[in-house]
């Protein structure tokens, strides 16, 4: 069994929750029989490794070796496959891309692995004041329940089932994130990147 994972890790996970409000104690008790499932755990980078070894509580031979769906920014296919992906979701090639993509918080909850959206985007005024050459691609994380206001009518895309995130990264123009590991994976493009991060000092103290 290999275990891809994703992301290189900014926020704390697994074990490393430990002694925070937020600590699944049965799933981290759990680590060491999941590890025991992995044949081959990877990780992107030196920094990740020992992370994830500590966090998850590895005991399977880990390598660095980056990670696959990150292959499709050097892919000598890629601009066919941005041009495909445009198609899918009816963007016109001369729209430009913002990719919303988020993290959930974990204080905004309905109750077990059901979260709620905090949305602080105001879609109209980004409407306004990006213009009709503009799109907003918004993929919440999969385990946020709400709507996103504004989807459906032209400017907000709703791209949270779509299947492959990687394919978003190749049409975006520019990512706008807070903790997630995503901020990684789109640094391959070379591409710019903002960080809203409204609840910084929160996020880092009590949650994460």
């Amino acid at each position: 069994v290999v275990q891809t994972w994703h992301g290189t890790p900014l926020k704390r996970i697994g074990a490393d929750l430990l002694g925070t409000p937020k600590a699944n104690l049965a799933y981290i008790a759990s680590l060491p029989q999941r590890s025991r499932q992995y044949s081959l755990f990877i990780t992107p980078n030196a920094f990740t490794t020992p992370i994830m070894t500590e966090a998850f509580r590895l005991r399977c031979e880990v390598l660095e070796a980056g990670y696959p769906r990150n292959d499709v920014f050097h892919a000598p296919d890629r601009a066919e496959r941005a041009g495909a992906v445009r198609e899918k979701l009816g963007i016109p090639a001369d729209k430009k891309v913002v990719l919303y993509a988020p993290t959930w918080r974990d204080d905004q909850r309905y109750g077990g692995r059901r979260f709620k959206l905090d949305n602080r985007i105001d879609v109209e005024a980004a409407r306004r004041e990006l213009g009709e050459d503009h799109v907003l691609l918004y993929r919440k994380h999969h385990k946020v329940l709400d709507s996103i206001p504004g989807a459906g009518q032209g400017f907000v895309h709703d791209v949270t089932y779509y299947p492959d995130i990687a394919d978003l990264y190749l049409i975006a123009d520019v990512l706008i994130t807070d903790y997630s590991s995503v901020l990684f994976d789109f640094a391959h493009s070379g591409r710019p990147m903002l960080f809203f991060t409204y609840d910084l000092e929160h996020y880092r103290d009590t949650l994460r």
